[in-house]
C-alpha cells in the first residue's frame, strides 16, 4: 500500500515537472517571437525617383515623384536612403520611373540635432544621375521624417556627378573629428566673445583650418 502511494506521488511530481517545462518552453518561444517580430517589423516609406514627363506638345521634362518601399521600422531613415540608392523595380520602369541616384553608392547617414548627413560615393564607371535630381531626391527622401529638419550631402572619394558644378559636394569628414572640431570652434568663439586672449583666436584659426581641410 505504501509503495503504491509513493509511486503515485512520484508520478504526480514527474507530470507536474513535465507540464512546467512545457509552459516555460512555450512562453520562451512566444517571447522570442515577439522580440524578433519587433526587430523585423517593417513600415512603409517613400523614396523619390526620377520620372520622365511628356506634355501634350511632346516635350519631355525630368521630375521626381514618390514611390513606396517597405523598410525596417527600427531604422526608417537609413532604410529609405538604402532603397533610394538601390536598383529600382521592374514595375517602376514600366511606369516611366528611373533611378535618381544611378552610378552612386550609399555610404551611410548620421542624424544629429535635426541634421541628416548623407554620405555617398561614386564607383568607377559612367554616372547617369542628374545633379539637380540627385540632390532633390536625397533631400525629399530624408525630410519625410519629422526628426530631419535639414539635409547635408557629402562625398567619399572623387566624384564626377558634380564636376561641372560650382556647388560641388564637400568631402565627408571622419565623424568623430568633425563633431570634435565643430565643438572646438564654438568654444573658441565663445571665449573670444567674452574677451578671450590672442591664444583663443589662434585656437579658433587652427580648428577652422583643419575643419576646412577635412571638408575640402
Amino acid at each position: 500500500m505504501k509503495s503504491r502511494i509513493f509511486e503515485f506521488i512520484v508520478t504526480e511530481i514527474i507530470l507536474e515537472l513535465i507540464i512546467a517545462a512545457i509552459i516555460l518552453i512555450v512562453c520562451g518561444t512566444f517571447a522570442l517571437a515577439q522580440q524578433t517580430g519587433g526587430t523585423n517589423k517593417r513600415i512603409e516609406v517613400k523614396i523619390y525617383l526620377q520620372k520622365t514627363e511628356i506634355d501634350p506638345s511632346g516635350a519631355t521634362s525630368l521630375e521626381i515623384a514618390p514611390v513606396k518601399r517597405r523598410v525596417n521600422a527600427a531604422e526608417p531613415l537609413r532604410g529609405a536612403l538604402e532603397s533610394l540608392f538601390a536598383p529600382i523595380f521592374a514595375e517602376d520602369t514600366a511606369r516611366a520611373f528611373s533611378s535618381s541616384t544611378a552610378g552612386t553608392r550609399f555610404e551611410g547617414v548620421e542624424l544629429k540635432n535635426g541634421t541628416a548627413l548623407v554620405k555617398f560615393s561614386e564607383p568607377p564607371g559612367d554616372v547617369s544621375a542628374d545633379l539637380g535630381i540627385f540632390r532633390h531626391a536625397v533631400e525629399q527622401t530624408a525630410k519625410q521624417f519629422r526628426a530631419v529638419k535639414r539635409v547635408e550631402i557629402c562625398a567619399i572619394g572623387d566624384t564626377l556627378i558634380d564636376s561641372e558644378s560650382a556647388n560641388t559636394f564637400p568631402r565627408c569628414s571622419p565623424e568623430k573629428y568633425y563633431w570634435k572640431s565643430q565643438f572646438a570652434i564654438r568654444r573658441a568663439k565663445l571665449r573670444i566673445n567674452r574677451g578671450g586672449n590672442f591664444g583663443n583666436a589662434r585656437l579658433l584659426s587652427r580648428f577652422k583650418c583643419c575643419a576646412d581641410r577635412e571638408n575640402g
